[in-house]
């Protein structure tokens, strides 16, 4: 059965999210092992305070943005889902097209309870 994927037309995959965001902080010490490497990671604050970790990063021949938060931080703060929250801050939590023709393609809430954490996560479609 082959699954038909539908992508929303954007900007940017943060283009609605910047217009939230009051300072970035971005993180020079990037983590590279064997089989992972980030290649970008920044601390985004956003108008109501809450900072978001965002990673840009791959493993093998995969590419992929998470935005991360502490989930004990957020939980205790917001009377929300992760997902709402960051859908109500400019996060499209759908499949996505940009107007560069990226595609990406929307994991969902990847919730790590071993982790403590709350993590949207994206992955590049067809990278070449």
């Amino acid at each position: 059965m082959n699954e038909e994927k539908t992508y929303r037309k954007v900007e940017s995959i943060f283009a609605d999210f910047n217009k939230n965001i009051v300072t970035m902080e971005k993180v020079e010490d990037l983590a590279k092992e064997d089989d992972y490497s980030e290649l970008g990671k920044q601390y985004a604050t956003l108008k109501d305070g809450q900072v978001i970790e965002i990673c840009f990063w791959h493993e093998s021949d995969m590419y992929l943005y998470d935005l991360t938060v502490d989930k004990e931080k957020f939980d205790a703060a917001y009377d929300t889902s992760f997902e709402d929250y960051m859908r109500d801050m400019g996060i499209y939590t759908e499949n996505i097209e940009e107007a560069s023709g990226t595609k990406w393609k929307y994991c969902g809430d990847m919730q790590y309870e071993f982790r403590g954490i709350h993590r949207l996560q994206f992955y590049i479609e067809d990278w070449d």
